[in-house]
């Protein structure tokens, strides 16, 4: 390990007060007053930022107390911390294109998908609307000047023309279009092995690749300033500071709507060795592999055959894949991915204040899905469990409030509360207002003491083949509940967990005790059923 080099990085964390685990968590009453009023203007500038494949290891979120995340703490210290935010989609494109829309993409009928923003009439037809509206596409009919980077729709990194009817192009004044998926197209002499293959040495041995080689597997040999600076995310932020810089030296007065989409922690985990060295291998925790077999002996055999590729006879015989050292790796490689991309997200915080605009500045942070890293023998996402579902999200309006809420919230309200802030929803067209399907936090954010106990949020996924089956699950304070499609023969198509006192969802309620939690599961159930037609 490089000791000096976590020292160091230590050193610089450690002006940022950390915040504990999400077991002790300060609530509401940490909160500032809320009746103290917003320096928002009527028109406020935006700072809308997404984290590819992020979920709750940021230190903001509790999810791993080794993480070294120093500027989104940095963030939290000035915005409200929604601990309890999911997605509506736990993979990238759906996610997204919800997300971009405001549109669930059960009621999209797109599954999964990214459609035409401009030309899809199956998607108008579906919602009864004219015409579909994107978050960029709204802001500069409401003449906001528009820039856009990275991945925000499901694309952004090495776009083709082919693509921008589907990434609303039209939408953007500017845009940074740039490649993410190797800087070894840049330097072709060092070693390239893809890091999916980490993420298999985790779960099982790969024929031909010796062990000598996992090292390489995790993509840390680019380490010279030349070659970080030419990695996406590095690029990505200095043109966004560079951008800043620019609208703060034009004192136009036009606001700004900026996006900004990094890919980090998405695999490839191409990061600079420092990182990896905040994270030694033999501090990395992985999960029981054993418990993690016997924890599914409760899952449904749908999600089961959907998401490990077997029958749960057969479930023993992956005991043989068990790999620590893999699992290990994997783990490490997120980790430093994490706080690659966190280095970069304080260089556009620090261009907001060095330029004078953080004070007019609404800043949205949030990712797409959350992330499996070996719990219930699950890798990458996928799953309508909370390790997939749960997003990082904050939101920081200068003078509003700062603290954490446990209010559930989905980043399908996102578009709704972005309105609400900069022109309000009762200004838009009725158009519009069909589209969306999340609801505004203004209210929460104008009182957060003000909590809606009876909030939810759906999240739908859809059957690996054929693919045209939709299934969903309710995330309530308390519980989830999932519905999955049924399998003749099958022991049980359906889950529910008490969060409260299960929080890595291990007890199947409806396996164990049905019949005593019929009433909960039925009121949930009414509840998918009026949202999404089926459950």
């Amino acid at each position: 390990m490089n000791r000096k080099t976590r020292r160091d990085f230590l050193k610089a964390a450690s002006t940022v007060v950390s915040l504990p685990l999400l077991s002790q968590l300060p609530f509401l009453s940490a909160m500032i007053s809320p009746s103290k009023a917003s320096a928002l203007t009527t028109q406020p500038n935006v700072l809308f930022i997404t984290i590819d494949d992020l979920n709750d290891f940021a230190s903001p979120f509790g999810g791993y107390s080794q993480i070294l995340t120093p500027n989104m703490e940095r963030l939290a210290k000035q915005s409200l911390v929604f601990q309890n935010a999911h997605t509506p989609w736990p993979e990238c494109s759906g996610a997204r294109t919800s997300f971009m829309t405001g549109i669930a993409q059960y009621r999209s009928k797109m599954p999964g998908k990214i459609f035409n923003i401009s030309t899809d009439d199956g998607v108008k037809a579906a919602l009864g609307i004219n015409s579909l509206q994107t978050i960029p596409r709204y802001f500069k009919s409401k003449g906001y000047k528009t820039i856009g980077g990275g991945k925000l729709f499901h694309g952004g990194f090495g776009m083709t023309s082919a693509d921008y009817g589907f990434y609303d192009q039209a939408a953007w004044d500017s845009y940074y279009n740039l490649n993410f998926s190797d800087i070894a197209f840049q330097f072709p002499g060092q070693p390239n092995y893809r890091d999916e293959l980490v993420v298999d040495q985790a779960t099982h041995s790969i024929p031909g690749i010796a062990s000598s080689k996992i090292s390489k597997m995790i993509g840390a040999y680019y380490n010279t300033p030349e070659q970080e600076a030419a990695m996406p995310d590095k690029l990505l932020a200095q043109w966004a500071e560079q951008q800043i810089k620019a609208l703060s030296l034009a004192g136009t007065g036009q606001p700004f709507f900026m996006g900004i989409g990094f890919y980090r922690p998405h695999m490839a985990f191409y990061v600079p060795q420092r990182f990896y060295d905040m994270y030694p291998l033999e501090l990395i925790r992985t999960q029981n592999f054993a418990s993690q077999i016997d924890d599914l002996k409760d899952t449904p055999d749908f999600a089961i055959k959907n998401f490990l590729n077997g029958d749960q006879e057969d479930l023993q015989s992956m005991l043989l894949k068990n790999n620590r050292n893999g699992a290990a790796q994997a783990i490490q490689a997120y980790l430093a991915s994490i706080s690659f991309v966190d280095e970069c997200l304080g260089q556009l915080l620090s261009a907001l204040q060095r330029y004078s605009l953080a004070s007019n500045t609404m800043i949205v942070l949030t990712s797409d899905h959350g992330w499996f890293l070996g719990e219930k023998l699950g890798w990458r996402k996928f799953r309508l469990y909370d390790r997939a579902t749960r997003i990082p999200m904050m939101i920081s309006i200068p003078g509003g409030p700062i603290g954490n809420t446990n209010q559930i919230a989905s980043s399908l309200d996102l578009f709704p509360t972005m309105i609400d802030y900069t022109g309000g929803l009762n200004t838009v067209s009725a158009d519009l207002l069909k589209q969306l399907d999340g609801k505004s936090l203004k209210p929460l954010l104008d009182n957060p003491l003000n909590i809606n106990t009876n909030s939810y949020a759906i999240s739908t996924y859809i059957d690996a083949a054929p693919s045209t089956t939709f299934y969903h699950s309710i995330r309530t304070s308390r519980w989830r509940y999932t519905a999955y499609p049924a399998i003749p023969g099958s022991r049980i198509s359906e889950e529910l967990f008490d969060l409260t006192n299960d929080v890595g969802e291990t007890r199947n309620l409806m396996y164990w005790e049905p019949e005593r939690y019929a009433a909960i599961r039925n009121s949930l159930r009414d509840i998918l059923l009026n949202r999404v037609g089926a459950a």
